[in-house]
């Protein structure tokens, strides 16, 4: 059985197009702060910097672990800051 990823990469080898799509791994950053504030998250609000921070310079989460194992382009969506 095929999953539907190497489904879209057969139809797009059949029209003629190489590298059809590519696997994209999302990681949605929301704020701790709020979390810690009704008592959802043991973490203070500088560890979502200090996770994105991770995520985009150092590379050394998980997620650009598995990023990189499924060969999927890594995005990250941060948490608008309210003003």
């Amino acid at each position: 059985m095929t999953n539907i990823y190497q489904r879209l990469q057969e139809d797009g080898q059949r029209v003629g197009l190489q590298k059809f799509i590519r696997p994209a791994t999302i990681i949605a950053c929301s704020d701790h702060g709020f979390a810690t504030h009704y008592q959802v998250s043991a973490y203070p609000q500088k560890t979502t910097l200090e996770m994105v921070k991770n995520y985009l310079i150092s590379q050394g989460a998980v997620a650009n672990a598995m990023s990189n194992f499924l060969r999927s382009h890594l995005f990250i969506v941060p948490k608008k800051q309210e003003q």
